[in-house]
């Protein structure tokens, strides 16, 4: 089962890499770099307890702490912060996770919360699917340092 999010308000880092496919034909290597970078905020996320915004994650509820094994919101055995990937190639940039339980894909439910669960988003986009401003500003500032080098 492969379940495909997107970031929606990516439109200006498109337009800046379109301009650099004319300048240049391997972006691969900022593109790894760009991977490299929703990986550590990502995983930060984790560390942290909170949004890639800084928003700290709701607390579990003291029932959920009795039968946990850890003092990690989102961790008991590590499979959903063991399943973060990334991929690049010449033209993109992308970050993942590959976790279900059987066969129910419980990331989703982490990052957009459902009716029991409250969001506790990992990956650096928001509950429309937007990247978050501060991390396409970042991207576009690794574009521009790609460029000036």
């Amino acid at each position: 089962m492969q379940i495909k999010i997107e970031a929606k308000n990516i439109d200006k880092i498109q337009k800046e890499l379109w301009k650099l496919q004319k300048r240049t034909k391997d972006l691969s290597s900022v593109m790894t770099d760009i991977a490299e970078h929703l990986y550590t905020i990502t995983d930060e996320s984790f560390d942290n307890e909170t949004a890639p915004d800084g928003t700290p994650w709701e607390d579990l509820k003291p029932a959920t702490w009795r039968y946990k094994k850890t003092d990690k919101i989102l961790y008991e055995e590590g499979t959903l912060r063991g399943s973060l990937y990334i991929w690049s190639s010449d033209s993109e940039a992308r970050i993942g996770v590959n976790a279900t339980s059987k066969g129910y894909p419980y990331p989703i439910v982490h990052q957009f919360g459902s009716k029991h669960v409250p969001a506790r988003p990992f990956l650096p986009i928001d509950s429309e699917g937007n990247m978050y401003k501060e991390v396409v500003n970042e991207i576009l500032n690794m574009l521009v340092e790609y460029l000036k080098n």
